[in-house]
């Protein structure tokens, strides 16, 4: 195993350890928790990018490509709107919840 498939596995597993405890969080409507995750997420943005190059450059399958376009474009958009545009829209999960609720009585 090369170094580059350590971090692409090290990489991939708090990729979705991160994502699984930002589900968490949000439920449990801990918001400042979300956010301090959501700034691990994007820091594994430079991990992510060096393996895509590293997997086009080196031929990779697509699949691998596809999963690692995936992954970054998924950080790409919580950038945006969680960073930059600062949308709460884990927030509004909640907020739909209770609308639901108050319809269905």
């Amino acid at each position: 195993m090369t170094l580059i498939d350590l971090v692409f596995v090290l990489t991939g597993v708090t990729f979705h350890l991160l994502i699984a405890c930002i589900y968490v969080a949000s439920k449990h409507e801990r918001f400042d928790s979300v956010r301090k995750l959501g700034f691990v997420v994007i820091a594994l943005a430079l991990p992510v990018c060096i393996m895509f190059v590293h997997s086009l450059l080196s031929g990779r399958p697509l699949r691998i490509l596809l999963y690692l376009a995936a992954i970054l474009l998924y950080m790409v958009l919580e950038l945006v709107l969680d960073f930059i545009l600062k949308i709460e829209f884990r927030k509004c999960q909640s907020f739909m919840k209770k609308q639901h609720v108050r319809q269905s009585m």
